[in-house]
């Protein structure tokens, strides 16, 4: 791997964090049940609320893979391509 400052080095293990256990498990038992269409109201406004916040999560991943590559003065292409970014897993 690539020589890298602290800040790139803090970057990368936040780009690769993911979403925590508990939360992932939680997010796909609600997309299960909506697909069964066994949902609650309850479960649907927890559901988009979920979505909403893995949306979130998502956006910041990429705003930090831009930071990234700024730093590293490189395309995000050839970032993805040098460093040990994972894919997110969502399940």
């Amino acid at each position: 791997m690539p020589r890298m400052s602290p800040r790139e080095k803090a970057l990368l293990a936040s780009i690769n964090q993911g979403l925590p256990k508990a939360f992932r498990k939680r997010f796909y038992a609600l997309v299960k049940k909506r697909e069964a269409v066994t949902l609650t109201k309850k479960e649907y406004r927890e559901l988009l609320r979920l979505t909403d916040e893995v949306e979130r999560l998502q956006v910041e991943r990429v705003k930090m893979m831009v930071e990234l590559s700024r730093l590293r003065n490189t395309s995000l292409e050839q970032l993805m391509k040098e460093l040990p970014i994972k894919t997110p897993s969502y399940e």
